[in-house]
């Protein structure tokens, strides 16, 4: 088989729409990812919050249950 040079400027055509058609998935793709990981990240941020708030509220019923002469200095 002759290769000419119509048949080059042919293939290196081909080669661009695909190169072009490669670069729109990535892109897409990548920017699901970001998507994604932001997604994640606030959900994550948010049950953080949540954690610590309970964690609060946990420390301060068991303080509030606490007897206050605990922490009131001994005598010598």
């Amino acid at each position: 088989m002759t290769t000419n040079a119509d048949d080059v400027w042919r293939l290196l055509a081909e080669l661009i729409e695909a190169q072009k058609e490669t670069e729109r998935v990535i892109k897409e793709e990548s920017q699901e990812t970001d998507r994604r990981f932001r997604e994640q990240s606030e959900e994550s941020d948010s049950r953080s919050e949540t954690l610590r708030e309970r964690r609060s509220e946990t420390l301060g019923e068991r303080r509030s249950e606490m007897p206050c002469d605990q922490f009131k200095p001994r005598s010598q």
